[in-house]
């Protein structure tokens, strides 16, 4: 079964979330207020703040992410990134994850930040297997 959650923007271009077999994958995140003043380390933590509520919506959570792809407008932010990012996860559930540098990152040239993740879904019923 496939699930999807629309995204808020109103879009008919993607879905915020799609689920399959238990794996949550989220739509490419980009900061929700960008100004002129926007740093690394503001739009971080709204990107991130954004992933955690996708994931409770699509029934899973931080602790539950198996891959993250980060794309960032200059690599010299990585430092200022890496320090919300382990803020952010606790050290014991870190995913595989890569950052690479994009530009654009999206339509909007003061995004600094796009983070693209894959979590597994928290499980609503025991199978067979699992008991």
């Amino acid at each position: 079964m496939i699930s999807r959650v629309a995204s808020q923007l109103r879009t008919t271009k993607y879905s915020a979330s799609t689920t399959h077999n238990g794996v949550v994958y989220l739509s490419g995140l980009v900061p929700s207020h960008v100004n002129t003043f926007s740093d690394i380390t503001s739009q971080a933590k709204n990107v991130l703040a954004q992933a955690e509520q996708h994931l409770l919506d699509a029934n899973s959570r931080k602790g539950n992410i198996l891959r993250a792809e980060i794309f960032l407008s200059d690599f010299n932010d990585s430092d200022a990134f890496n320090e919300v990012w382990e803020s952010w996860l606790d050290p014991s559930s870190l995913p595989a994850r890569m950052v690479v540098q994009a530009t654009p990152i999206a339509s909007d040239p003061r995004h600094l930040i796009k983070v693209v993740l894959t979590a597994a879904a928290i499980p609503t019923t025991k199978t067979t297997e699992q008991l």
